[in-house]
């Protein structure tokens, strides 16, 4: 994905929210949504890939071994893989979303 399709994809979820529900009708909040716009903001770099994690949450997906979550609760994890293994995983506490 370029630059610019991330930044589509993202607004375009943030038009239509319900884009994002998932088959057991958890939705996504919208503080997720914006978060995951300031984070490609953020990001030197353009993931590869930005999907649903299928609970609620957003990941971003790289192609030199990242993985970027950010979770329903506002929780934020980020991976690092090397030789399809985890090297490193770093937590972000909740940022004050409730879920509902």
């Amino acid at each position: 994905m370029t630059r610019q399709e991330c930044i589509n994809r993202l607004h375009e979820w943030r038009s239509n929210p319900k884009l994002l529900d998932t088959d057991d009708g958890l939705s996504t909040p919208i503080e997720v949504i914006d978060r995951a716009i300031a984070l490609l903001g953020e990001c030197a770099e353009t993931p590869t890939n930005i999907v649903p994690d299928g609970d609620g949450g957003i990941a971003f997906r790289f192609c030199y071994g990242r993985n970027i979550e950010l979770l329903r609760d506002g929780r934020r994890y980020d991976y690092r893989f090397e030789d399809g293994k985890i090297i490193s995983k770093m937590h972000e506490a909740a940022a004050n979303i409730d879920g509902t």
